[in-house]
């Protein structure tokens, strides 16, 4: 007991809050590391200062109470890549754990591995989010950006107690991620999870934040133009693939469960909603009548829902923003500020601009009115003729004929 509490005070450091804490030390050529924490969701230490190419640790409470522990590197301050090229064991803590500590964790690594080298001048950095992953029993679920940092240090290099033959033969994780729900499909080798949300995130902006522009304004704006018609096809069917690969990439390729967050939620009422709209687009044009007095409700429909899912469209692209920085990703400030510009001047031609053009092409539409009324001279009324003779009768009808003849030549 008293070689374990001299340890303890050499190699380990905690965060201020002593709401987590990092012990390790030496025995033989590898480096027993400790964890303990009451936070509620995920904490984790890595090697170096920074989260550039630094080799990180993360931990926290699985369904049946013990700890599931992920390994990744970091290259820059971005969401760590999973990592499985040096190996780690994990064991059964043996430490004695603060009074405080609701998880502890232990795992066993050389002190020199290929990307990272623990010594006796080692700086080490952590983390702790509350927000535990979506699928706490598999090591390689996605967790969100962290809400508390640090950095620390300690001589793990302290020759320390032996493992128990106990803690080798007990493991804390509680279900390994070989036996974790798959995804539908499995991506190529050199395929990250990473990339199949960037390039739904490009998909899913071009879908909504893009091509709708076109296909609105053609249908709003345009339709004195032949090809009006031609540019709103296109600009949806363009919404539509890109809206289906987008969804597919993630739906596909991606760990479930899937549709739990707000994001994945709207979402997917923005792709249901759209297949209706698509539907119904295809019946109105089929059934269209050009001497119809009215418009029909099922034209009205199609104008409410159209807006409708474009303003949940672009509602889904800032969630899903903001899901991405908080899975660990950096939102570029500029490309943010791009988009939040681009929605706003397109808001404003789209629906703030649109009364101000209607007005414009009422007054033009007016104006060509009086001048054709200007133009036209209006024709005497014709009064009825008595006349007192079949005779008289007879060349008065001629007279008649002759005059129509010479109005029909004139308007030819």
């Amino acid at each position: 007991m008293f070689l374990i509490s001299s340890v303890l005070a050499q190699s380990q450091f905690c965060n201020d809050g002593n709401t987590f804490c990092v012990s390790g030390h030496k025995t033989g050529d590898n480096i027993v590391i400790h964890l303990f924490t009451n936070n509620n969701g995920w904490s984790a230490f890595g090697t170096g200062t920074g989260m550039r190419n630094s080799q990180m640790y993360t931990i926290w409470k699985n369904s049946t109470g013990g700890c599931t522990l992920a390994q990744a590197y970091s290259t820059a301050k971005s969401y760590p890549i999973p990592d499985s090229g040096d190996p780690v064991t994990q064991i059964a803590p043996y430490l004695p754990a603060p009074s405080w500590a609701t998880l502890s964790c232990a795992f066993v690594r050389p002190a020199q591995q290929s990307k990272s080298t623990i010594s006796s001048s080692s700086t080490f950095i952590w983390a702790l989010s509350s927000s535990p992953p979506v699928t706490p029993d598999v090591s390689t679920s996605r967790f969100s950006i962290h809400q508390q940092d640090g950095r620390g240090q300690a001589d793990f290099t302290v020759n320390g107690p032996a493992i128990p033959s106990t803690a080798t033969n007990t493991t804390t994780s509680a279900v390994p991620s070989a036996t974790a729900a798959p995804s539908i499909l499995e991506p190529p080798s050199n395929w990250s999870d990473g990339y199949n949300v960037y390039l739904h995130g490009i998909l899913m902006f071009l879908a909504w934040g893009l091509f709708p522009f076109f296909g609105i304004y053609a249908a709003r704006f345009s339709k004195k133009s032949p090809v009006w018609f031609k540019i709103h096809i296109a600009s949806f069917t363009l919404t539509f693939l890109a809206t289906v690969a987008g969804f597919l990439l993630v739906f596909l390729f991606n760990t479930p469960p899937h549709f739990k967050s707000w994001h994945e939620i709207i979402g997917l009422i923005v792709c249901i909603g759209m297949v209706f709209q698509i539907v119904l687009g295809i019946y109105i044009d089929r059934t269209f009548d050009a001497e119809r007095g009215t418009i029909p409700i099922r034209d009205k429909i199609h104008w409410v829902l159209g807006r409708l899912l474009f303003f949940l469209g672009l509602i889904t692209i800032v969630t899903g923003m903001q899901q991405y920085h908080e899975g660990g990703q950096r939102v570029n400030s500029v490309l943010w500020w791009l988009f939040v510009i681009w929605v706003v001047v397109g808001d404003i031609a789209l629906f703030f601009g649109a009364p101000l053009l209607e007005k414009t092409n009422d007054a033009h539409h007016a104006a060509q009115v009086a001048v054709q009324k200007e133009e036209t001279v209006a024709e005497p009324e014709v009064q009825p003729v008595v006349h007192e003779s079949i005779a008289e009768e007879k060349t008065a009808l001629e007279k008649t004929d002759v005059k129509a003849a010479e109005i029909e030549n004139k308007a030819e």
